[in-house]
């Protein structure tokens, strides 16, 4: 909610598509795209467990990626600081 009050994008249009490399744009969170990653920096023990769908995204990237689309936070209703740094693809070239 927190981005959305401070117009903060989650989804970065440089990157390339899982689904379509060619393409660019998300995939209205089908968790297919790969443009709304995040790397968890601080309380991944808050977030739901991935599912298959975003196991397959995150294949060959960094543990501490999750794609936003598909995390669900607080599923223990435990309570804790998240730390996100968003869009941690635009740092490798073969990601844009």
């Amino acid at each position: 909610m927190l981005l959305l009050q401070r117009d903060i994008k989650l989804y970065d249009v440089r990157t390339r598509r899982f689904d379509k490399p060619y393409a660019r744009g998300d995939c209205a969170d089908e968790g297919l795209c790969g443009t709304c990653l995040a790397a968890i920096t601080k309380g991944a023990d808050l977030l739901s467990v991935p599912d298959s769908t975003e196991q397959l995204l995150l294949r060959k990237r960094p543990a501490s990626w999750r794609a936003a689309c598909r995390v669900v936070v607080g599923t223990k209703n435990e309570p804790g600081e998240l730390c996100v740094r968003l869009a941690p693809q635009t740092q490798f070239e073969d990601e844009l």
